[in-house]
């Protein structure tokens, strides 16, 4: 048997790290975000004006 505590904050603290310090894939992963925004708000918009 084998007891593991896992601490999920301090392992996201960690990837969140990793990622911003490689500039190139930070920079992906931003835009991913903006891009899912951005289509987001378009849908709404259309559910809005009911098109």
């Amino acid at each position: 048997m084998i007891l593991l505590e896992w601490n999920e904050t301090a392992a996201h603290q960690r990837l969140l790290e990793k990622i911003k310090s490689d500039k190139e894939l930070y920079d992906a992963v931003r835009a991913s975000d903006l891009m899912e925004e951005m289509e987001s708000k378009v849908e709404a918009y259309r559910q809005r004006m009911g098109g």
